[in-house]
């Protein structure tokens, strides 16, 4: 388990630096987006800013968390922040619920994680039961719920099931993550490669660069990170 956790640690360090590079990159590439072209300079720097912010922070947080460190929290909460910031100053409202509901996760995580903290500071996995299934059919239930609504005001297009389901199954796997059950990850890597292909099909390459940071991070969390290791 040492040299598995170690040899864990150096790869999520090479990813992370990389992920640093590309967000470097990306810095100077951030733009604002149309909506803000009437605004005044300092909004539109402050966009490109948190939207910087919240990049970097996405990067730590997500390799804390693949690291099982509840210090995950600091970034983590960087991150939901800056977005919130982002979106009210875009004026995509609709995308807000989302982000103060991964504010409650959070700290849900948190709390949970650090109370099954074990000594060599990494968090205590769980296998799937019955709390689980009951969380996975309130997610289906919920992405139903999301569809209904979106029907009703009228919403269409090809993105309408597409769009519930990976809202649907980011509620669900960000919940279990929360909750320390292993098989969230499963359902992250859906979604992840369901993104992936997304952008590959639509030829939108550039957008594959940071999923694919995400999609690192979730390998390794598969493979090194064992429930078994505390049972």
């Amino acid at each position: 388990m040492e040299k598995r956790v170690k040899l864990r640690d150096q790869l999520l360090k090479i990813v992370l630096g990389i992920a640093l590079l590309i967000g470097i990159y990306f810095s100077f590439q951030q733009t604002f987006p149309p909506i803000l072209n009437n605004s005044g300079r300092a909004v539109q720097e402050l966009y490109i800013w948190v939207s910087i912010i919240s990049m970097f922070a996405g990067f730590v947080n997500i390799y804390m968390t693949t690291k099982r460190d509840v210090k995950f929290i600091y970034p983590d909460l960087v991150n939901l922040i800056t977005t919130i910031i982002a979106l009210f100053l875009a004026q995509t409202y609709s995308m807000l619920p989302m982000s103060f509901w991964g504010i409650i996760v959070a700290f849900i995580q948190y709390f949970d994680w650090k109370n099954h903290h074990t000594d060599d500071g990494q968090t205590q996995l769980k296998r799937i039961d019955k709390q689980a299934i009951m969380i996975l059919i309130l997610g289906v239930v919920i992405a139903f719920v999301i569809i209904g609504f979106l029907i009703l005001i009228g919403h269409e297009g090809q993105g309408l099931l597409s769009g519930a389901f990976t809202t649907g199954t980011g509620l669900i796997a960000s919940f279990l993550l929360a909750k320390r059950y292993f098989m969230a990850e499963y359902l992250f890597f859906l979604l992840n490669v369901l993104m992936l292909t997304t952008y590959l099909i639509s030829g939108q390459f550039t957008l594959l660069i940071i999923p694919m940071v995400y999609f690192a991070n979730n390998i390794i969390f598969l493979v090194f990170n064992r429930v078994s290791d505390y049972e």
